[in-house]
């Protein structure tokens, strides 16, 4: 889909350039193009449940500059949802810490199973 979009902006640049309603312009980046964004999609592929091998942070995004969510202690179980790969070449989990609400991003080396084995 992206790459039909790029055509079709491609088309109706120029003619929107002759019409003079422009003089330049730059398609914009979505967030989850970019490589270090802190939005990514996901969805619920995974059934399996994991543990960190020490504390550590589940973040907004799949990178380590994205903030906080929780902090995930070596006791809390996480439920898994997928995994991704981030545009720096890093795997990690989206996952819900168990019996709560709260989900978000944890690095697959913070895992002592290694992550999520379900793409996003």
């Amino acid at each position: 889909m992206q790459k039909n979009r790029k055509r079709l902006f491609a088309g109706v640049l120029p003619l929107v350039a002759m019409a003079g309603l422009v003089t330049a312009a730059t398609p914009a980046i979505s967030a989850e193009s970019s490589p270090r964004s802190c939005s990514h999609t996901w969805s619920n592929k995974d059934g399996d449940t994991g543990r960190v091998r020490s504390s550590a942070p589940l973040r907004q995004g799949p990178h380590e500059a994205c903030g906080s969510v929780a902090q995930v202690h070596n006791s809390s179980l996480l439920a898994y949802h997928c995994y991704m790969t981030n545009g720096v070449g890093n795997t990690w989990t989206h996952a819900r810490i168990q019996g709560t609400n709260i989900d978000g991003w944890i690095y697959d080396g913070n895992l002592l199973d290694g992550g999520s084995t379900k793409p996003c």
